[in-house]
């Protein structure tokens, strides 16, 4: 599975149900959170299933050298993923770390 591909599955994952109003109320009419959290770590796996698969094959890392249009998209990956795990997090009341090590 090449890395656009890879992409692609992330942002359907993040486009499939996005984190919205209508989402956000329905989780809370049903008393259903786990909506929510269920959806963020669905993003999360699928992201890091892509970091992942970048350790073993250096054309599918995030930075490439010698090709900034590609890093420049990936790292656009990579803060859309951000943002919608942290303002999810943050609906449900979680702090996220601004890294982990």
């Amino acid at each position: 599975m090449d890395v656009l591909t890879c992409a692609a599955c992330s942002l359907r994952c993040m486009s499939h149900e996005p984190i919205s109003a209508p989402m956000i109320e329905a989780a809370a009419v049903a008393h259903e959170p786990h909506r929510i959290a269920f959806y963020l770590y669905d993003l999360a796996s699928e992201f890091h299933a892509l970091w992942t698969r970048g350790r073993d094959l250096p054309y599918l890392r995030f930075i490439i050298n010698n090709d900034a249009e590609i890093t420049k998209a990936r790292l656009a990956l990579v803060q859309g993923v951000v943002s919608v795990l942290a303002s999810g997090l943050a609906i449900l009341g979680v702090h996220a770390p601004d890294e982990m090590r």
